[in-house]
């Protein structure tokens, strides 16, 4: 009985190969949003227009409680792309890159890669000034800077002087045109990297710059929403008892022309908090036309049957919540994310409340793809999620956070408190 049981295993494993070698893998686009909390249509967000994303969620799954490893940038999507924690990488500030620690990881893409699909990167993939050659069979093509001059559109915006490193102010409603912003060149570009790749598997990584700071998106998606609609969204005072190392003292958003400093957050409120609600709304409604374009070049190339598509947001972002404009906290406002899936192997109109991390996305899509998953890995596969809604995976998720005296923003060597 047990050679019987191992010759179907190897039967079953001789169809795999086939299936590989007949052209018919699953191919697969991650899709980024950069700060971007659970303000979508598709988790209770009724003031936000998305209406793509909605339509991603409806005819795929839904997690409801997915949560980043970190919410920072590089930390998160680190973490993301290789399963593994940042106790793991010991990558838990901007500054250093994973290879330096853990040379030999084996990256989402680069696994892909190894077993003989087209890698390519659009935006930001990993974090704006590091990248990863071994992940790529396609040369990484970034369409742009979310920080500084090129993150706007208008030349008043751009013509910022050196000494502020080109940063204007916080918001632009900018020009109708979506390729006047570097996330709607970069989806032009990725949909032609469908167009000249449909004939072999694929892992296409697309990397969305909105809706981080500053909050520059075309006219029209600002349109999506009233002014007076945007006050509902009020200032909290931070939990009581909340330790001072639970939140920054200067972020980003100081950077940002006519933004008080630090000691005067308050005096955001409420007229230029306003400005900053609207305008996070105005691009994520951004991003969502974006996956629009996307998802109809797949339905065009007729693609969409065969391709995974995973949609997620690298951390939250508070918005006066606790009188904070930022991310970096260990709070679910900035751990908490979006997390859909859609594709081959995934039940319509999943919605699960099951605990997930987002180290268990790569075991996952090496999971529906047919591809070993590598031992190392600190993440689980959640496939079994993807047909049952109900079904268990994990009891908690773990997030951290660094800090040093001055609550700023920090290297590990400089940090003094970990959260």
């Amino acid at each position: 009985r047990g050679r019987r049981i191992l010759f179907l295993f190897c039967a079953a494993w001789g169809m795999f190969d086939a299936a590989h070698a007949s052209g018919t893998r699953r191919n697969v686009i991650v899709i980024t949003a950069d700060d971007l909390r659970p303000w979508l249509g598709c988790y209770g967000a009724t003031f936000a227009r998305t209406p793509h994303l909605d339509r991603l969620a409806a005819q795929g799954a839904r997690f409801e409680r997915a949560f980043v490893q970190q919410a920072w940038c590089a930390p998160s999507r680190t973490s993301f792309f290789t399963s593994l924690r940042p106790d793991t990488t010991r990558v838990y500030d901007l500054e250093t890159h994973f290879r330096a620690r853990v040379p030999d990881a084996v990256t989402l893409p680069q696994l892909f890669k190894q077993h003989g699909y087209a890698t390519a990167a659009f935006g930001k993939v990993f974090h704006e000034t590091q990248d990863d050659p071994p992940s790529w069979s396609v040369a990484p093509k970034r369409g742009g800077e979310h920080g500084g001059s090129r993150a706007y559109a208008l030349a008043e915006n751009r013509e910022q002087p050196a000494a502020r490193k080109g940063y204007a102010g916080p918001t632009e409603i900018g020009p109708a045109d979506d390729e006047a912003y570097p996330d709607g060149r970069l989806t032009t570009d990725a949909i032609r990297f469908l167009e000249e790749h449909q004939g072999q598997p694929f892992f296409l990584n697309v990397g969305f710059f909105k809706p981080h700071l500053p909050f520059a998106a075309p006219a029209r998606y600002w349109e999506h929403y009233r002014r007076d609609e945007m006050a509902r969204f009020a200032y909290s005072e931070p939990p009581e008892g909340a330790p001072v190392q639970a939140f920054l003292f200067r972020t980003e958003l100081h950077n940002y022309l006519g933004v008080p400093g630090p000691a005067e957050a308050r005096a955001l409120l409420p007229e230029a908090a306003i400005d900053l609600v609207h305008g996070y709304l105005a691009c994520i409604a951004f991003v969502d036309a974006q996956v629009g374009r996307l998802m109809a070049a797949l339905d065009r190339l007729g693609l969409t049957e065969n391709t995974i598509v995973v949609f997620w947001g690298d951390h939250g972002w508070k918005l006066g919540e606790f009188g904070q404009w930022s991310k970096n906290s260990v709070y679910d406002v900035d751990t908490r994310v979006p997390l859909l899936l859609h594709g081959p192997g995934i039940r319509r109109g999943v919605v699960s409340d099951s605990i997930v991390e987002l180290i268990d996305v790569y075991p996952t899509l090496a999971d529906l793809a047919g591809i070993p998953v590598p031992r190392e890995l600190d993440g689980a596969s959640f496939v079994q999620l993807l047909d049952h809604s109900k079904a268990g995976h994990k009891d908690a998720a773990f997030s951290q956070v660094i800090r040093n005296d001055a609550r700023g923003y920090t290297t590990y060597e400089g940090a003094t408190w970990m959260g």
